[in-house]
């Protein structure tokens, strides 16, 4: 029986995400973080704060187990614009 992953054969494994993996994964949350952010900036408050706690909830790292390095970065870069998004 083969046992490189092809068919019968146990999966891959999965290899531990580079230095430079997690750097990309958290440019390209941090994008589209932004980019919504910034599609919002004019609506009314109770919207971007709804959206805020939504990119809260979407970015928190234990909720990205995937890689919650990248997603932690992110969530860090959600909370530094935290109080000029949700400045009235």
């Amino acid at each position: 029986p083969s046992r490189g992953g092809g068919k019968g054969g146990p999966p891959p494994l999965k290899m531990p995400r580079s230095t430079r993996d997690h750097a990309e994964e958290s440019r390209r949350l941090i994008a589209n973080m932004e980019h919504r952010l910034g599609e919002s900036r004019a609506a009314p408050w109770q919207v971007r704060k709804r959206l805020f706690r939504d990119l809260q909830r979407e970015l928190h790292p234990d909720k990205n187990l995937d890689d919650p390095e990248a997603a932690k970065l992110a969530f860090q870069r959600l909370m530094e614009l935290r109080g000029s998004f949700l400045a009235p």
